[in-house]
């Protein structure tokens, strides 16, 4: 039986940062994907400055492609335009079929091992042991969860914990030459994007799973308020989870991107946390593996480095809950005069709109500091 210092089950962006991080540290690391690479997936590809960053720490610049770079940004409210988001921030595009293959890549480059095309099936948590579908058994000291919204891994330990976000995306050809992000907002029980991605486009919505057979219907019609076409299209599915999950580590066992519900939950994106936690996983698991920290100790440590993330969720937690206690507010959102004058101020301030839009992806929810912090710039601004 093969023997490694960590085992990953998932090759996505979340294990091969983790992978890739290890290696590098001189650990023998194995990644299991049930799929051979280059595989389809579902995801508008939207990478952020602060992911690049971090890919870029990983991986290395040059390591990976672009499929798209914009910083022009439209935001709607159904189909009514409400302001343009222009250069305030710039966001890069990738394919993940390419991205992912190319993060596996320089993965393997640096020496670390792989398992395509075979799933895991079981797994001995007593015994450190993972049995693949064909029978072969492989060892380890540590294992790690990046096997997405759905994994077998988090659920080995959290069977309850189910994703509550469901997404529809397909990919039509860019017939319109559109390059900048459009957003659409109060389209039935979620949201709607066009991600651009060179000679196609991202077309996509999520909703609550609550609501499947409504979103479905939805994205149809969605598709079809885009101007672009869906026919002779792959249309895909799948689950985001916007809530970290309580318990992310059990024994020996780490859950790292999606796996753990470790998503920006206002949007749900998901490729800037992915190798966030692959970097706390890392740095975890190698304090552990060099004797620093003792077994009992190391959901507790692994825990305390994702704090902000932590953070984050709550905070947009209690403001959901907080909302819907306020059945006044509901009704006053819901008012075609409260919108309408919301709307004409987003215009006359798109300022103000594109600083509290950039302080929410930092993850600041608080409007009242954010407007503090946009009138102290202003000022700052007045004396240069």
């Amino acid at each position: 039986m093969k023997q490694f210092d960590v085992v990953i089950i998932g090759g996505g962006p979340s294990g091969t940062s983790t992978g890739t991080m290890l290696v590098k540290s001189g650990f023998s690391t194995l990644i299991i994907d049930k799929h051979t690479f280059p595989r389809k997936k579902l995801c508008a590809g939207g990478v952020t400055p602060q992911a690049k960053k971090l890919y870029d720490q990983i991986f290395g610049e040059g390591s990976y492609t672009f499929s798209d770079t914009t910083d022009k940004f439209k935001i709607y409210f159904m189909e009514k335009f409400i302001l343009n988001g222009d250069d305030f921030y710039t966001l890069n595009f990738v394919r993940r079929e390419v991205f992912d293959n190319q993060l596996l890549t320089r993965y393997k480059e640096l020496g670390g091992q792989t398992i395509e095309g075979k799933k895991a099936i079981k797994f001995d948590l007593e015994n450190n042991v993972v049995t693949l579908e064909d029978g072969e058994q492989i060892g380890y000291k540590v294992l790690v969860g990046a096997d997405g919204a759905t994994s077998l891994v988090r659920k080995l330990f959290n069977k309850d914990y189910k994703p509550n976000i469901f997404c529809m995306e397909t990919y039509p050809k860019n017939t319109l030459d559109c390059h900048s992000v459009s957003l659409y907002a109060g389209l039935g029980g979620g949201y709607g994007w066009i991600f651009p991605h060179g000679d196609s486009v991202a077309v996509g919505y999520c909703g609550p799973t609550s609501r499947s057979k409504q979103n479905c219907d939805e994205f149809e019609d969605f598709i079809k308020l885009t101007g672009f076409s869906s026919e002779g299209c792959d249309i895909r599915g799948a689950y985001i989870p916007t809530e970290p999950v309580e318990v992310p580590c059990y024994k020996n066992v780490l859950l790292v991107g999606d796996a753990g519900g470790f998503v920006f939950p206002f949007t749900g994106e998901g490729l800037c946390f992915a190798p966030y936690t692959a970097m706390r996983a890392s740095e975890t698991i190698t304090a552990y593996l060099g004797g620093q920290i003792a077994l009992e100790d190391l959901p507790v440590k692994y825990k305390e480095s994702l704090q902000k993330i932590y953070k984050i969720g709550h905070d947009f937690n209690e403001l959901i809950k907080r909302f819907g206690k306020k059945k006044f507010l509901v009704r006053v959102i819901k008012s075609r005069l409260i919108r309408g004058i919301g709307l004409r101020y987003c215009r006359r301030h798109p300022d103000f709109v594109n600083y509290v839009i950039q302080e929410a992806l930092d993850g600041d929810f608080s409007l009242k500091s954010i407007r503090k912090k946009f009138k102290a710039q202003k000022k700052a601004n007045k004396k240069k």
